[in-house]
């Protein structure tokens, strides 16, 4: 294990999962039961989840042009705030449009 991937990986991470919906189950969780118990679970389940996540990013890194990992990655990406950003607010007031701010237009029907 390098040392230095791990120290740029955790700042990254870190602050994305931790306002994450497993923190507040987790949560709960532990207040009606054995914290212990449940900081176990959580773990093995986190452990589990990036096993199968590192080990899939690999295997498409081994069989896929670097580049073409790129694109898929930003697509994904791009498709989860589109789809983030068209759901209605709590208010019930409309959905932001999905147009990126750079100035490109989408393509096809709206």
């Amino acid at each position: 294990m390098n040392p230095a991937v791990a120290a740029a990986v955790f700042p990254v991470i870190f602050p994305g999962e931790l306002p994450h919906k497993t923190m507040f189950a987790s949560l709960v969780m532990a207040t009606r039961g054995r914290p212990f118990a449940v900081w176990v679970g959580a773990t093995a389940a986190f452990a589990v989840h990036v096993v199968i996540a590192t080990t899939v990013g690999v295997l498409l890194t081994d069989i896929l042009p670097h580049r073409a990992v790129e694109v898929a990655v930003a697509l994904t990406f791009f498709a989860g705030a589109c789809s983030g950003s068209s759901t209605r607010t709590l208010s019930g007031s409309s959905p932001r449009s999905c147009s990126p701010s750079w100035g490109v237009t989408p393509v096809g029907p709206r």
